[in-house]
């Protein structure tokens, strides 16, 4: 396929689950992957593991408990995880012509719990550690799907345990594939997980409602392009008169001509992923977000400055030249776009699923160079002047149409193009950032979670997302947790080496507290 099928009428109706026989509807559901679905399967099967996502947490016990009933409340949460958001047993089967169908089958009580002693996992570490990095890094080989299909895994790491057996800390790790859902709708999956977990650990609460195990299929949440508010704007139907058209502001949005890091090789061997982070101290944290907002009301957001920052980190590394003045700093911008789906799938838990628009976004290198072409100082000054630039392409960004719906028909487009592209060797590597800004964790995750008495049962102490990196160019994430900012970069060792990477993070945190020098004019 190719940029011109795009001209062609599309039928979103097509990602509408169907029963996986009309001779037995209860045996399970199948769809379709789509939009950034289908391109995360690209990812995962063509590229070594790309994009493989991980989900960690930190979590504190009210009172402790016995290191036996943590591990049996946590699995029996895990069970019922699965029958109430049944994604985290869903598989991928590929359909003839290499089309990718997101698929679940029900299974008898039995079957569940062996399901179960496959995908929860108790990770015991020296001395009651609970290094999730570690882990996460031990596991980022490992091939998705594992060779019995599953391809979701929580693992419970629980920490020191006291002279009476008991245990007041853990660590819950995720490791997934990115298909079926996106970091937001992980951060919605764990609400309900720990939500349940706290109810396991109630005495009062010891009592346990059975599962009815295939009516479970009730609550597979639908593809979002079968969920779409009415206002966003949709491809045009086979049933239509209407011509498509590349006539569109979203088309106009994609496509860049990159500058990025230093360029580096990447091995033919499987990547070794791993992450690098930094974070803020309170007062580091406050003074950049007090910086957001000018006395006058103008103001910038956390994104528009942690990006300027990131830019300024891959100039630090390979500096422009006047010939680079037509190039941008280019990366696809990812939006939760939640708001873009209907009610009650747009409310704070309404969609676990993967609901991700995104677009290419590209700084002008020309914003970090004088009238002369010479490179700016990375000061204050270019900080501010990158900024003001982002938050005008930001701006443009959110009032664009059909960022979620067009998506579907586009990825399919995209897929096609990157297989061709990497079965013939020229797909080329990212060498620049790829961005995320995640916000506040507070927005969709709940810092703690309570019993029947309302006595506070778990607190969420920190959680970081992550996910594998196979390009030389690292995945830099921002997110906030209690108001304290965290940066981190997953990147591939073989490609760019550790210290590179704590480099990179080191630099970017530099340049984001410059934004706490800023005066008038950087406004």
């Amino acid at each position: 396929m190719s940029a011109k099928d795009l001209l062609t009428p599309f039928d979103l109706d097509i990602y509408h689950w169907k029963p996986l026989s009309s001779d037995n509807p209860s045996e399970g559901r199948i769809r379709p992957l789509g939009g950034g679905e289908n391109t995360q399967d690209v990812f995962n099967r063509y590229l070594k593991g790309e994009q493989t996502l991980f989900f960690g947490l930190l979590v504190g016990l009210g009172s402790p408990r016995s290191r036996e009933e943590l591990v049996n409340a946590s699995r029996k949460a895990w069970v019922w995880l699965r029958y109430h958001i049944p994604l985290v047993a869903s598989r991928i089967e590929i359909a003839e012509g290499d089309t990718p169908m997101l698929v679940y089958r029900t299974e008898s009580a039995a079957e569940v719990a062996t399901w179960a002693s496959r995908t929860f996992i108790v990770d015991e570490q020296a001395s009651g550690n609970i290094d999730l990095d570690g882990l996460r890094h031990k596991l980022g080989p490992m091939k998705v799907p594992s060779g019995d299909g599953d391809q979701a895994w929580l693992h419970l790491v629980p920490g020191v345990v006291d002279a009476n057996g008991a245990v007041s800390q853990f660590g819950l790790l995720l490791h997934t594939h990115h298909t079926p859902y996106d970091g937001v709708g992980l951060k919605i999956i764990f609400n309900r997980y720990l939500a349940q977990l706290a109810q396991l650990l109630d005495p009062q609460e010891a009592v346990e409602s059975p599962l009815s195990w295939g009516k479970e299929l009730d609550n597979l949440p639908p593809a979002v392009f079968t969920i779409l508010a009415p206002t966003e704007p949709l491809p045009v139907p086979p049933t239509s008169s209407e011509e498509p058209t590349f006539a569109n502001p979203y088309y106009a949005s994609l496509g860049a001509n990159p500058h990025g890091f230093v360029p580096k090789a990447i091995p033919e061997e499987w990547p070794d992923s791993q992450r690098a982070s930094v974070i803020f101290t309170k007062d580091e944290s406050a003074a950049v977000m007090k910086a957001l907002k000018h006395s006058s009301g103008v103001k910038y957001t956390l994104t528009h400055i942690a990006h300027a920052a990131l830019a300024m980190t891959v100039l630090a590394d390979n500096p422009p030249t006047s010939d680079a003045a037509s190039k941008a700093l280019y990366n696809l911008s990812l939006a939760d776009c939640r708001d873009r789906l209907k009610e009650p799938y747009s409310s704070r838990e309404g969609y676990p699923g993967y609901a991700l628009g995104v677009q290419a976004m590209g700084l002008p290198v020309n914003v970090f160079l004088s009238d002369k072409g010479e490179p700016l100082p990375l000061d204050k000054n270019t900080l501010g002047k990158a900024a003001k630039a982002l938050r005008n392409l930001y701006a443009a960004e959110k009032d664009l149409p059909a960022r979620l719906s067009y998506m579907a028909h586009g990825a399919i487009i995209f897929g096609g193009q990157m297989k061709q592209g990497i079965s013939a060797s020229m797909f080329p590597l990212n060498q620049g950032y790829s961005f995320s800004s995640d916000g506040p964790g507070e927005r969709y995750l709940n810092a703690t979670f309570t019993d029947s008495t309302g006595t506070t049962c778990l607190t969420v102490e920190h959680f970081f997302t992550s996910l594998n990196r196979t390009d030389p160019g690292p995945f830099f994430r921002i997110s906030s947790w209690g108001g304290i900012i965290d940066l981190s970069a997953d990147f591939n060792a073989k490609s760019t080496p550790v210290e590179t990477a704590k480099k990179y993070v080191t630099q970017w945190k530099e340049f984001m507290i410059l934004a706490s020098e800023f005066e008038d004019e950087n406004y």
